[in-house]
Order: C-alpha cells, then sequence, then structure tokens
C-alpha cells in the first residue's frame, strides 16, 4: 500500500510539474502570494479552497482578493 501511495504521489507530482508547469498550473492569487508568511499564505489557500467548493476558479479570484484585503488574516475574520 507504502509503494501504492508513493508511485502515485510521483505520477501526480511529474504531472504538476510537466512543462514547467505551464501546462497543468494555473496562476492563481493564493498560489502566487508571499510564502514567507506560512500562517497567511496557509489562510489563503483555505479560503480560496472553501470558495472552490462551489464557484469556477475564474470567479473565486475577484472575490478572494476582496476577502483577503477585507480580512487578510484569520485573526481578523475572527474579530469581525
Amino acid at each position: 500500500e507504502e509503494n501504492t501511495v508513493n508511485e502515485l504521489r510521483s505520477a501526480l507530482l511529474e504531472w504538476w510539474d510537466e512543462d514547467d508547469g505551464k501546462q497543468n498550473q494555473r496562476a492563481t492569487p493564493w498560489r502566487t502570494m508571499m510564502k514567507d508568511d506560512i500562517e497567511k499564505y496557509a489562510y489563503g489557500v483555505w479560503v480560496s479552497e472553501i470558495m472552490l467548493q462551489q464557484t469556477q476558479t475564474d470567479r473565486v479570484i475577484a472575490y478572494w482578493e476582496n476577502w483577503m484585503k477585507q480580512w487578510p488574516t484569520y485573526r481578523d475574520l475572527a474579530s469581525a
């Protein structure tokens, strides 16, 4: 089972990196935001995942950007 997981992981990462990521990766704000603040980065990705559950990526981007301007951290959201 562990070999299967490792094989799947390798295949997925290989697919992701094909053509230097130009084919399979989308440039989205939550993927390109600065990762030096891991807490803020994780929060931004989490917010995007929630929004993407019911909405297409192209439509989420503007909402995500507005959300992150209004509540840039989970602490800001919690105190709202």
